[in-house]
């Protein structure tokens, strides 16, 4: 991707990937101030909650292990958006300095940033009005997320309630017993 494109399309494609990478860059610096203020949380709480949190630690290192395996391969970089380049970097970021393999990602995706997009991870000079508007948009997804979750939670509970009664009324039904008129 390094030949000029006469087109724009090489540096949209840069200029998106220049965003994301930066956007991850922050991105994954304060998931480590959290995981950090989560790791001195976790000394003042008893030896059991230390355990879990030690263990959920391991499970989201695992996880973002297995998400940076196919990194290494060339098949990712020809198929990766800037929106999976950014995820990528934010992830091997925040655990650069926990892991050895995610470090040795960051500096993988470092070369390979260098060499397919001419984009030094060092000093990413992306448009921060871009930059800010891709950080607010992921927060606005995340919130909207976690909204759609409580509301799924709260019609999953009211249907459990209604189902419970419609259950209630068929069994008198069933019975004999007389029920609700509608039902």
């Amino acid at each position: 991707m390094a030949d000029e494109d006469p087109d724009g399309i090489n540096e949209a494609l840069h200029a998106s990937t220049r965003v994301a990478v930066t956007v991850g860059g922050l991105v994954a610096e304060r998931m480590m101030r959290a995981r950090e203020q989560a790791h001195r949380d976790a000394e003042a709480l008893s030896q059991q909650e230390a355990r879990e949190l030690a263990n959920r630690l391991d499970a989201e290192r695992a996880s973002a292990r297995a998400s940076l395996q196919p990194i290494v391969r060339d098949e990712w970089w020809e198929r990766a958006q800037p929106g999976d380049i950014g995820v990528a970097w934010e992830t091997a970021n925040a655990w650069k300095d926990i892991d050895p393999d995610a470090n040795r990602t960051v500096g993988h995706m470092r070369d390979e940033l260098r060499r397919r997009y001419a984009i030094d991870t060092d000093s990413l000079d992306a448009d921060p009005a871009a930059v800010q508007e891709a950080l607010e948009r992921r927060e606005r997804a995340l919130r909207l997320a976690a909204e759609a979750r409580e509301q799924a939670r709260g019609e999953e509970a009211l249907a459990s309630i209604v189902q419970q009664g419609r259950d209630s009324v068929w069994f008198r039904r069933a019975r004999g017993a007389a029920g609700p008129v509608g039902w």
